[in-house]
């Protein structure tokens, strides 16, 4: 069968364009072949962020379905995942309990340094395959393979490819890089059966994978968004602290956050010369950041009060509407 074959008459996507008709459009995991453990943390992260880029389409509300099934010989849960076969009773039936009409699989399949990715797109109601999308690609380039598939999937729903809807696209992925995106889905794939087996999140473990992410690529996203949760929320315990400004230490730092983040967990548990350390490391390389002029003087407000001083004053000349910088040198 053919590309040709699969397509539908133009007429029959009239519906699926209509955003005041919305469909909820369930991504399930990318089956994986068995060589690589490693691809299969990918094939569940992919799922997540087909999801997110196919929201893109305002008519679809996509859902993240990860199957798991217990497996008592292993004493352990696993995930289920699909080989690219959405026309399968399985899939139409799982898509349906989730009360959605369209259902998203796909295949992940590396030998050497190639990698294969293909996705396809399923009406589970009328069991029609829409939408077809297949690319062999380097390793490397697997971000970017998934934006492209993506972005083809989109194309058939009246999508148009644009260069800003590309921007859109990897800012939603988050890196073009494939060392920081598997660490990113190896960090995220550790929360994720933690939950599942209802055991502790090794938070120490996942937080190395973070900084693993952002050591590839400095300026990926999704890792200092997820570790400014993680700070806030105040999940991490000591050594999970301990190992985030060790990772970031090792970060050029191409984002102030990453600076803001290594300081905050060294100054959590006194380490002060290490949180010092990183705030002169950020404002070395982004000397105009209010905050961490700020957060420079109130570290050195104590033993060095002069030179906290000259910090206040800094951040309070960068960012003169902040009544916080200003009560420190007198409005």
């Amino acid at each position: 069968m053919t590309e040709q074959d699969l397509r539908l008459e133009p007429d029959s996507f009239l519906s699926y364009l209509d955003p005041r008709r919305e469909r909820i459009l369930a991504c399930f995991s990318f089956g994986v072949g068995l060589a690589e453990p490693q691809l299969s943390r990918i094939g569940r992260q992919l799922a997540q962020d087909f999801a997110e880029l196919l929201s893109l389409h305002e008519a679809f509300l996509p859902i993240v379905e990860h199957f798991v099934v217990e497996a008592p010989e292993q004493e352990a849960h696993r995930f289920v995942v699909f080989h690219s076969l959405p026309e399968t009773r399985l899939l139409v039936d799982a898509a349906r309990r989730l009360g959605a009409s369209l259902a998203l699989s796909g295949r992940l399949v590396g030998e050497g340094t190639q990698l294969q990715l293909g996705a396809n797109l399923l009406d589970v109601e009328r069991r029609t395959l829409l939408a077809v999308a297949w690319v062999e690609v380097e390793r490397e380039s697997l971000p970017q393979a998934v934006v492209d598939l993506a972005l083809q999937l989109l194309g058939r729903f009246g999508v148009e490819r644009s260069p800003s809807m590309i921007d859109d696209a990897f800012q939603i992925l988050g890196t073009k890089s494939f060392r920081s995106y598997l660490n990113w889905a190896l960090a995220c794939d550790l929360e994720r059966e933690s939950l599942l087996s209802d055991n502790p999140v090794p938070w120490a473990r996942v937080v190395e994978r973070l900084g693993f992410a952002l050591e590839d690529d400095p300026t990926a996203a999704k890792p200092v968004r997820r570790l400014f949760e993680l700070i806030e929320g105040q999940l991490l315990d000591e050594k999970a602290l301990r190992q985030l400004y060790r990772s970031l230490e090792r970060v050029n730092i191409r984002q102030p956050a990453v600076g803001l983040l290594a300081a905050e967990a060294a100054r959590r548990v006194d380490e002060l010369e290490r949180a010092e350390s990183a705030l002169q490391g950020l404002l070395a390389a982004f000397p105009h950041n209010a905050q961490g002029h700020f957060l420079l003087a109130q570290l050195l407000e104590r033993e060095h009060p002069a030179r906290a001083k000259m910090h206040y004053r800094q951040a309070a000349s960068l960012d003169p509407h902040k009544a916080l910088y200003r009560s420190k040198i007198g409005d």
